[in-house]
């Protein structure tokens, strides 16, 4: 699966139901987590893990951040570690502080 995003393309391939992540790909937002695992839309990935869509829109947006539980869910949910999860609600939250 290959996607593109304004700042270039972002590839993904999967091997017996895991993902392998480019070495060289950061991932630093939420959005880019939940695309890249798969999950085209926010009402997609809120069933998953039982919350709305407008939730996992404020979480991606800053306005809200998840708590411990939803954060180890979306962790386990987009394949990623928990640390990776709470860079991205920081790094997006300080970005909205600065606005």
């Amino acid at each position: 699966m290959r996607l593109t995003f304004p700042y270039g393309d972002i590839g993904i391939s999967t091997i017996k139901g895991t993902k392998k992540w480019d070495e060289t790909l950061q991932v630093r937002d939420l959005v880019t987590m939940r695309l890249l695992a798969g999950y085209r839309t926010q009402l997609a990935a809120a069933k998953e893990i039982g919350v709305g869509r407008n939730t996992i829109a404020r979480w991606e947006s800053g306005a809200r951040a998840p708590n411990a539980d939803m954060i180890m869910r979306l962790a386990e949910l987009y394949g990623v570690d928990e640390g990776d999860i709470v860079r991205a609600i920081t790094a997006r939250r300080r970005g909205r502080e600065t606005a």
